[in-house]
């Protein structure tokens, strides 16, 4: 399959599929808070179809999917390894895998959509740590989410604005601040609207041994704390637009 991607992501996640759905896909930590919120959502909004873009290894999806044998859920991957760990997981009747390069494969999206006036949720989860505003990825994410005319976007992305971030930058993350995240994925379309902003202390805490109740405890602690403080002590935003329908 011929992909867009920089060589040396491709490589990483070919190479490092297994241990990277271990260690980090499965993490309690790491999923728990995503599977929290996203199955609230769908317990509140009867929804077709969940798109997980860039869905590794589908642990996410497979989980949702096993408590909402109602929706339909495709998960899209890159990486023909994760996808082959996804298909060899025994998902449910209601979960797809595609290996598919998505800035090749957005146009396939347009045969796979519900009809009109159907809720989508779009899933961008641990992603944009690979990708700035300008990134062929990311353009091919916005327009995917810009032709959803009815549903909502879950995303997750690491925070630039953190107090020491400049001490703590990594060459191979990309940072956003939430306004750039807000208007890079809103743009200046109608019709959208942000539900929530919470904020998890998670790059440096859930790589030690901190069990995964207290990150939890810590996540809905900051997550109630004013803006501003929580945005400085956050390392990974999560930003959930709902587009109400055309």
């Amino acid at each position: 399959m011929t992909d867009t991607l920089p060589e040396d992501i491709r490589r990483k996640y070919e190479t490092h599929a297994a241990r990277f759905s271990r260690d980090y896909e499965e993490r309690p930590y790491w999923q728990g808070a995503a599977l929290r919120r996203i199955s609230d959502y769908l317990d509140q909004n009867p929804t077709e179809l969940v798109l997980d873009i860039g869905c590794g290894s589908g642990f996410l999806i497979r989980t949702l999917a096993l408590r909402h044998p109602q929706v339909r859920f495709i998960g899209v991957d890159f990486s023909g390894e994760l996808i082959r760990i996804a298909e060899n997981s025994s998902p449910p009747p209601n979960v797809k895998f595609m290996n598919e390069d998505v800035v090749l494969w957005k146009k396939g999206w347009v045969d796979l959509r519900p009809a009109s006036g159907k809720n989508v949720l779009c899933l961008v989860v641990g992603v944009m740590e690979h990708y700035g505003p300008g990134d062929d990825f990311t353009r091919a994410a916005q327009e995917i989410w810009s032709g959803i005319e009815k549903g909502a976007l879950f995303i997750t992305f690491h925070n630039a604005s953190m107090f020491g971030r400049a001490l703590l930058k990594r060459r191979s993350k990309k940072y956003w601040d939430l306004p750039q995240a807000i208007e890079g994925f809103r743009g200046n379309r109608d019709g959208f609207q942000v539900v929530y902003r919470s904020f998890a202390l998670c790059d440096l805490l859930a790589r030690g041994p901190f069990p995964a109740a207290f990150l939890l405890a810590v996540d809905r602690k900051v997550s109630s704390l004013p803006l501003f403080f929580s945005r400085k002590f956050a390392t990974l935003l999560e930003l959930t637009l709902r587009r109400p329908g055309i």
